[in-house]
């Protein structure tokens, strides 16, 4: 799988994380563990840096790359400072032969590293800091690889951008809901901000469901509509467990909210898990949930985006069915090939005995018993000849002719034989 092909993979990834509530640090972990899967490189990291204040290491790929992000945290010197800095991208093929990071590059060649490559965390006027990818070996990445990381800093740099103005609008629609009852102008400000939130949900793909601390539904978005077969009408004011979870798995789910409201703890929570949800009909189907818990005034919701993979499940059962006919036609190309070398080691000894019995019945006396078993060897022989012919059609893959038979005939010559 080239470069290309397993950025695309994890940028469909991160696409669908642009509308979700993780947190950045649990986003960044997982996106520097990608990208060591992506791209050739022994570690990878991102370091945030806001004006005025030291860099902050927030992500990275194992203990090595680890203590890189934090050594330019320290010294305030490194490709990731430069990089935010200048907002470009920055390449050190061989970190011996570089000398613009003397102190980091004393100490990180003691712990190993040969090359280092950051890229800015940019979105507009916004900077955020810097992705740093490591080598353990020197050498320069590929263009390919250089685009693929500069790429996936700018998606790192939209959801960051994305959750920190997620944060604020969280914020601003607290902040008018404690004024409403104050000031007439806050309820129009809130009414707009619900609106807008409630347009961003019905544009999302996947099916957006929330419920309160009880496991009563508060918001039912267009997909999730479409997806279960409930209006929002329907579906508002009820609780979940009765509306789309299956029966043997309600008490878990309603164990679950009580173990959150006990312990601030949820399994689930900020994970990507497979489910079997029930739909309006009663029938189930795979989906993809995801469930965040958010803390509002104290009281905490539970948003969860479910994803219908009805057509992917279904296009794996297809794609199974073409491999298994592929591997099946792979299996009949080689006993093709394996009849037809028999075919044709059969037809080389036949043409010997055809020959050594024509010899013998030409020679025999005619009422000979000697010519009559040469005889029976040379109509025997023949028939084993156009038995190999068939093989030999058969692994040339010859269209199959299908003639009428004489069971008597073939009866009888077998009556001979023995």
């Amino acid at each position: 799988m080239n470069i290309e092909h397993r950025l695309s993979v994890v940028l469909s990834e991160f696409a669908r994380t642009l509308l979700t509530d993780f947190s950045i640090e649990s986003i960044l972990d997982h996106l520097v563990l990608r990208i060591v899967e992506v791209l050739p490189v022994s570690g990878a990291g991102v370091t945030l840096i806001s004006p005025g204040a030291s860099p902050r290491y927030v992500a990275a790929s194992d203990d090595l790359a680890l203590g890189f992000e934090g050594l330019q945290g320290e010294l305030d010197e490194g490709p990731c400072v430069l990089a935010s800095a200048s907002r470009g991208a920055v390449s050190v093929p061989d970190l011996q032969r570089d000398d613009r990071f003397p102190r980091f590059s004393a100490r990180a060649l003691d712990q190993g590293l040969a090359a280092v490559f950051a890229f800015p965390l940019k979105a507009g006027d916004h900077q955020f800091g810097a992705l740093d990818l490591y080598q353990t070996t020197t050498g320069p990445l590929s263009e390919e690889a250089m685009v693929a990381a500069q790429t996936l800093a700018d998606v790192a740099a939209a959801y960051i951008l994305n959750a920190r103005a997620r944060v604020d609008l969280e914020e601003s629609l607290e902040q008018v809901r404690q004024g409403a009852l104050q000031d007439d102008l806050s309820v129009e400000a809130l009414r707009v901000s619900e609106a807008r939130k409630k347009g961003v949900l019905d544009a999302v793909p996947d099916g957006v469901i929330t419920i309160d601390e009880r496991g009563v539904v508060v918001e039912f978005n267009r997909a999730a509509e479409r997806t279960f077969g409930y209006s929002q009408q329907e579906a508002l004011g009820r609780e979940l467990a009765e509306l789309i979870i299956p029966e043997a798995e309600r008490d878990a789910h309603r164990r679950g909210l009580l173990h959150y409201r006990a312990t601030g703890e949820g399994p689930l929570l900020g994970r990507r898990v497979e489910m079997m949800p029930i739909r309006a009909d009663g029938s189930s189907f795979p989906a993809e949930v995801t469930i965040s818990a958010v803390a509002t005034a104290g009281t905490p919701l539970f948003t969860g985006f479910v994803r219908d993979l009805t057509k992917e499940h279904a296009a794996n059962v297809e794609r199974q069915a073409l491999e298994d006919r592929l591997r099946q036609a792979e299996r009949l190309e080689s006993l093709g090939q394996l009849a037809g070398g028999v075919a044709h080691d059969f037809n080389n000894l036949l043409t010997v005995i055809l020959n050594y019995a024509a010899f013998i019945t030409r020679d025999a006396p005619a009422e000979s018993a000697t010519r009559a078993h040469a005889e029976q060897i040379l109509s025997s022989a023949e028939r084993a000849a156009a038995l190999t012919k068939q093989l030999l059609m058969y692994a040339r893959r010859e269209p199959v002719r299908h003639t009428a038979v004489d069971l008597n005939a073939v009866v009888a010559q077998m009556h001979d034989l023995l």
